[in-house]
């Protein structure tokens, strides 16, 4: 037996559902839902299982949970922890996050890691902000990935590069990738990548949002961050406005903003204008080697205003 099935049978829940491994011959070609009932003993220990392989009718999907009992139970429970007034606003955006909820996940999901990804999802609305949530299934077949990311960067190239990292990072291949509008400015991608034989160990939500954060950031964010590093809050906000847009893509594509954050105690007048040595300009934040001064960059330099490679 292996140590996933043991882990499953020492469980205290009698019913749980998952994903087989193999896909409907008929009606979807998706893979197909699990359900397993554990068999018990005289003395309660549980033996075995009866196993049910198929496909959710589509009201599963398209019903609302409070209909469903295996997981309205699972969705009173979360609501009952967080303590919210059903009448209040943080008790409504509850409900709505599970009402909206990947329905395939409320129903494989535990109530303690529902209620954490709900929880983290409704912070959300106050803090938008770069987040992936991972489950794994119980006998490691499948990751479910939601990734949380600003709307206006979600296009073709950047969603498929965040399903190609988080595919790699957990040694698999993408299954699907559903995308789903709420209100705000994030956009949610549901991956499910279907899991190789080799092993993967425990993964960092945080090592994971740097990676995706990575892919989603742009030149533009990366010259606001390293200008607020290095500058007053309303110096950097007038220094971004003023250049944001004054390089090239062939500049941007060649150099990438990066700094310490730190001035020289000489320079007292942050500023940017031309910056060049012996003909190469400099990417903004570069440290010199031979001048301790700040960096200086001018849009008027003809290889930045015309789109020359530098």
């Amino acid at each position: 037996m292996s140590p996933e099935i043991r882990a499953v049978l020492d469980e205290p829940r009698a019913l749980f559902v998952t994903k087989s491994a193999s896909r409907s011959r008929v009606h979807r070609r998706v893979f197909m839902d699990y359900v397993g009932v554990k068999r018990y003993d005289a003395q309660g220990r549980a033996v075995g299982e009866f196993r049910i392989l198929g496909l959710f009718t589509s009201t599963a999907y398209t019903r609302s949970t409070r209909s469903i009992p295996f997981v309205r139970r699972k969705i009173d429970a979360v609501l009952a922890r967080a303590g919210f007034s059903p009448a209040g606003h943080s008790g409504k955006a509850l409900l709505n996050t599970l009402e909206t909820y990947p329905r395939d996940e409320l129903f494989q999901l535990d109530q303690e890691t529902l209620y954490r990804f709900a929880m983290t999802i409704l912070q959300l609305e106050e803090r938008p902000r770069v987040r992936v949530l991972v489950h794994r299934d119980r006998y490691d077949r499948f990751v479910s990935a939601l990734v949380y990311m600003p709307g206006n960067r979600a296009d073709s190239r950047v969603i498929g590069a965040i399903g190609e990292f988080l595919a790699a990072r957990f040694k698999g291949s993408i299954s699907t990738q559903t995308p789903f509008v709420p209100e705000g400015p994030l956009v949610r991608i549901h991956f499910v990548i279907r899991r190789s034989k080799e092993p993967v160990g425990d993964v960092d939500r945080a090592a994971l949002e740097y990676g995706v954060g990575a892919i989603v950031r742009t030149w533009s964010d990366a010259l606001s961050e390293t200008l607020a590093l290095a500058y007053d809050a309303v110096r950097a906000k007038a220094l971004f406005e003023r250049y944001s847009n004054a390089f090239s893509p062939g500049y941007r594509h060649r150099y990438m903003p990066s700094g310490s954050g730190r001035r020289h105690p000489h320079h007292r007048e942050p500023h940017l204008a031309a910056s060049a040595e012996r003909g190469i300009p400099r990417a903004p934040g570069c440290r010199r080697t031979d001048r301790p001064q700040g960096l200086e960059l001018q849009p008027a330099d003809p290889a930045v205003g015309t789109g020359a490679d530098p």
